[in-house]
């Protein structure tokens, strides 16, 4: 069975998607919270998700207790899966920027013996991680001979990757995506949203948050997605969830 945090600080919508894609793939998922890591026992699952959002709630929750009982379950043989906000908490550090403010500062995980830099506005039309349409994108991936499109958000590019563990690239050949052991486990660390598909965003803003809407700027960026093949990742994914 697969843990997902849900807690605050994680992003409703790449939630949403999430839970809808892992679904759709017949897997069995828990939603917990840091109460749930902190005070029970995690060795009967075999996998964590970190979704996207916000990092510094997770370290508010987590830090002390909560990051060792997660580090103690990768080391036990579990598999740490963080994505984009997830992915920036699984590294020795951060450096993020965005639109008006900056985050820098060492994360307690450490899975990942680099550092974590974003967000990337050459992915983003130009402009640092807003809550705006004009910092998202549909961003192209490579990964291990196979490309698909993305959602991207605000993740980062990972610096001082080995060579053995780079997963995935941009375009411009920026780190997207790691994977390493830490003892008997695994972690991956991705910085764009696998898990956000067309179908699924679309109905998290209709059915789950109907009193916000979508721009026609947003419908025409999530469409993108439609036609992107990305099972080649998922499959990967899945040996270790």
């Amino acid at each position: 069975m697969i843990l997902i945090y849900k807690d605050i600080g994680v992003g409703e919508h790449v939630l949403h998607c999430l839970e809808k894609a892992l679904n759709k793939r017949n897997q069995q998922i828990l939603m917990i919270d840091s109460e749930f890591i902190i005070n029970e026992d995690l060795s009967p699952y075999k996998s964590l998700i970190i979704p996207g959002g916000a990092d510094l709630p997770y370290c508010e929750k987590l830090n002390g207790m909560g990051n060792q009982k997660i580090k103690n379950f990768v080391a036990n043989g579990g598999t740490y899966l963080g994505i984009c906000a997830g992915a920036y908490y699984g590294c020795s550090s951060i450096n993020f920027k965005g639109e008006g403010y900056e985050i820098q500062g060492n994360r307690e995980l450490d899975f990942f013996k680099g550092s974590a830099v974003g967000s990337l506005p050459e992915l983003s039309n130009g402009v640092y991680f807003n809550e705006e349409n004009n910092s998202k994108n549909v961003v192209d991936v490579f990964f291990r001979g196979n490309s698909f499109k993305s959602y991207y958000h605000g993740g980062p590019e990972f610096i001082g990757v080995p060579e053995e563990q780079i997963l995935a690239t941009y375009p411009n050949n920026k780190v997207s995506a790691v994977f390493g052991d830490y003892e008997k486990g695994y972690y991956i660390l991705t910085s764009f949203h696998f898990e956000v598909e067309e179908e699924s965003y679309k109905e998290f803003f209709e059915k789950k948050s109907p009193d916000l809407s979508m721009s026609e700027e947003e419908l025409a960026l999530i469409e993108q997605l439609k036609h992107s093949n990305r099972d080649v990742f998922w499959d990967f994914l899945e040996k270790y969830l």
